[in-house]
């Protein structure tokens, strides 16, 4: 079974069409009627959309990455049902339902962006949900969601990144985090290791993948290099994996024998493998 990472609205109502029964099927197209037959009022998609949970249980798509939620993915098709039945702005169907949605609405519609706002006109949106203080309406927007990665400048994208790291989610599900590093962002996450360790606190385990070591100074390259041996194995997984995912893991050889011949993680064996 092929995993679909990012869908088009297509492939998004095939995978879910397939997760459906047959009373959840009725239900959907009923709604897709209904909000096709009253495409001068969002009412209907509106009031559709906070019924989905209790009629299609919020089950897994597996044909689907990033665990969407059948409910999410019929939450986006009416709404996008919506915008291409009526002649009113895309701009402001979205931002209607979004305003109006419960949390688990908002997290679904700004889950659906690229689908809803290819061309990046709702940066605005996507911005305003990166503020909260939701975990989980932050994470519909930092994690598994290709939006930022798109339609961000570097500012946006950095302080996405750092909220994230602030907030202790792990951001290797940020996507093009590797492709997005700049020397500003390498300096301030190790200046929050360094702050971290002053304090005697953990760094947070995933933040190697907002570094690229190349940016550092002699010291903080030392320091992150002890990093690749430390005790708590998610730190050794994720700043090898940094080295690995920016392809320099030949510059440092001599290091990662020395891995070799103690490791006893599987994951990390394979990094090094």
């Amino acid at each position: 079974m092929k995993i679909i990472n990012t869908p088009t609205l297509q492939q998004l109502t095939e995978c879910l069409r397939k997760q459906l029964s047959d009373t959840q099927t009725e239900w959907f197209d009923n709604a897709i009627h209904d909000v096709q037959s009253d495409h001068d009022s969002q009412e209907p998609q509106l009031l559709l959309s906070a019924m989905a949970s209790r009629n299609l249980t919020a089950t897994g798509i597996p044909d689907l990455q990033d665990a969407w939620n059948t409910d999410e993915a019929a939450r986006v098709i009416l709404l996008q049902t919506y915008i291409d039945s009526t002649q009113n702005s895309h701009y402001d169907a979205i931002w209607q339902a979004y305003r109006i949605g419960d949390e688990k609405e908002k997290a679904a519609y700004i889950k659906g962006l690229s689908i809803l706002d290819p061309e990046g006109e709702l940066l605005d949106i996507a911005l305003h949900t990166g503020r909260t203080n939701n975990v989980y309406l932050f994470s519909s927007i930092a994690l598994n969601n290709p939006y930022p990665a798109k339609h961000y400048d570097n500012r946006a994208f950095e302080q996405l990144v750092l909220k994230a790291l602030f907030l202790d989610l792990n951001i290797n599900h940020i996507r093009s985090l590797p492709q997005r590093l700049r020397e500003n962002l390498s300096n301030v996450c190790m200046d929050l290791v360094h702050e971290r360790l002053a304090a005697d606190r953990n760094p947070p385990t995933s933040i190697w993948l907002a570094i690229d070591i190349r940016h550092l100074d002699d010291a903080s390259q030392t320091l992150y290099l002890k990093f690749l041996s430390d005790p708590v194995k998610e730190h050794r997984y994720y700043s090898l994996l940094a080295l690995k995912q920016l392809e320099i893991l030949d510059l440092y050889q001599t290091q990662l024998e020395l891995r070799r011949k103690t490791e006893t993680e599987p994951t990390i064996l394979q990094l090094l493998a």
